[in-house]
């Protein structure tokens, strides 16, 4: 992964609102969400535009609500039905609060919400996660390729039952990337782990590709949290055909729109719920 050819999103969006939320007190964040998106994908090595988005989201632990109201209190709310949106440097940005106030572990309980949001697994992919310098001398978090598809997983299990599907999109691209990544084509055909895969699929490189960014997927999870990204994907686990039709992304080059997709999100299902982590 090269950040430098993302370097222009990282000066133009990501900078400003880092410096605007250092000079508020706030020392460290992860970028998430789709900007997120745009930046792994320019740094995989793709130029191809991803589906537009009007905001940033920045992740940020804090021990409890005071603290977060302490630090969102300096900037302006926007009022679009969630109370995690405030404009910063310029930019609405949404705030995602995770750490302490998890309660339990994985939900933020609700306070200006409609119900408690979900963060599963934002401790372990911020561990995890890249320090990737700005050109102003700060730096931000970005998830590894696993981290971000362990968010987007939760992300599609709890969104997807109240009928919102855009993570399908975002789950593709990370498939995308691990499938043209010649570190992960390499590891195919080492013995562990992908061998292995490669026999289990009949040698189809793509959909080992898939199985291995799932396993991978889970290993960034400490076993607690793994098993509760199980138990919120089960009660969806019966609808590959859905994740498979939401998997579509017209903006990847040469991705398929047939049932290759449908054995993607079966693949996905395989590893999450029945196969131990590789």
């Amino acid at each position: 992964m090269d950040f430098t050819r993302a370097e222009a999103t990282l000066r133009d969006v990501v900078a400003p609102v880092v410096t605007e939320l250092e000079r508020a007190g706030v020392s460290d964040v992860m970028l998430v969400g789709a900007v997120c998106r745009d930046v792994l994908h320019q740094a995989a090595g793709h130029a191809s535009g991803l589906r537009a988005t009007g905001d940033l989201d920045l992740a940020l632990t804090v021990d409890g609500w005071d603290r977060y109201q302490e630090i969102t209190s300096q900037f302006e709310e926007i009022r679009v039905g969630t109370r995690i949106r405030f404009r910063v440097a310029g930019l609405p940005v949404d705030l995602v609060p995770f750490g302490g106030l998890e309660n339990p572990d994985g939900l933020v309980p609700a306070a200006g919400f409609d119900g408690p949001m979900n963060v599963l697994g934002f401790q372990d992919v911020w561990l995890a996660a890249t320090s990737v310098p700005l050109p102003t001398g700060s730096t931000v978090r970005v998830p590894t390729i696993p981290g971000f598809t362990v968010l987007k997983l939760s992300a599609w299990a709890s969104r997807s039952r109240t009928g919102d599907y855009r993570d399908g999109s975002d789950v593709a691209c990370a498939m995308f990337w691990y499938q043209n990544m010649g570190a992960v084509n390499d590891l195919l055909y080492q013995e562990t782990p992908g061998l292995p895969l490669m026999e289990r699929t009949g040698f189809d490189a793509p959909l080992a590709s898939v199985m291995l960014l799932a396993s991978d997927a889970l290993a960034v999870l400490t076993p607690p949290r793994r098993q509760d990204l199980r138990t919120l994907w089960n009660p969806t686990s019966d609808h590959e055909d859905l994740l498979a039709t939401y998997l579509r992304n017209d903006q990847l080059p040469r991705w398929p729109r047939d049932d290759r997709l449908l054995r993607y999100a079966d693949a996905v299902r395989t590893v999450l719920l029945e196969d131990p982590v590789l």
